[in-house]
């Protein structure tokens, strides 16, 4: 919004209201890409001044009445896909279930399956040896895990898509911290101990 005072010596100015309607809306925009600009003013003769002022007040919206009926469609649109293809998940990839998990008689090292909706199954490694080493910590040593560290093990765990790999690099570091305090070592953190491991590991380049 602009608020404008324009002073000037006769009641009618033609180069003013020239200037003016180009802030004029002309039909509440016609076209889906125009903004809509709404202009009002009042002239009156200032006694102190001698002169005439005429106040404007322009306000402008990016969001205009067919810009918004168009955005509504495409995004109603969008919405109702999105929907449509979340029914279409099994419910044990919607929701978190037993059958979301990883049977204890699986016949495997791991199971892979899609993306689930429920953001924090595709975290649970994470949160999951983050409690181990909490609970661990406090059992042993009655201190509380350091935040700096949790947000250390989150931040390694999203620098790989291979969550098995990275499951297997947190048992062995927490076997070698049972043995000794010091696994990490002098000036090296939990996320360059874990990329030098995972460097070391990792298949063909893939993790």
């Amino acid at each position: 919004m602009s608020i404008l005072a324009y002073v000037h010596e006769f009641e009618h100015v033609q180069s003013f209201l020239d200037w003016l309607k180009a802030h004029f809306d002309g039909e509440n925009c016609p076209h889906q890409t125009w903004d809509v600009a709404i202009s009002v003013w009042k002239t009156f003769f200032v006694q102190k001044l001698g002169r005439y002022v005429t106040v404007v007040i322009i306000g402008n919206s990016r969001k205009s009445i067919s810009d918004s009926l168009h955005r509504k469609k495409g995004i109603g649109v969008a919405a109702a896909e999105v929907m449509k293809r979340f029914e279409e998940y099994s419910d044990h990839l919607k929701y978190v279930r037993e059958d979301t998990l990883c049977p204890t008689n699986y016949n495997g090292r791991y199971r892979v399956i899609p993306v689930h909706c429920e953001q924090l199954v595709d975290l649970s490694p994470a949160i999951h040896h983050i409690l181990h080493y909490r609970d661990w910590f406090l059992g042993t040593h009655q201190l509380k895990l350091s935040k700096y560290l949790v947000d250390e093990i989150i931040l390694s765990f999203s620098y790989t898509n291979n969550r098995y790999r990275f499951h297997l690099y947190c048992k062995e570091f927490f076997t070698k911290w049972k043995r000794n305090d010091k696994t990490i070592g002098a000036n090296l953190t939990f996320i360059g101990h874990f990329l030098c491991w995972f460097t070391r590991h990792m298949v063909h380049g893939v993790g």
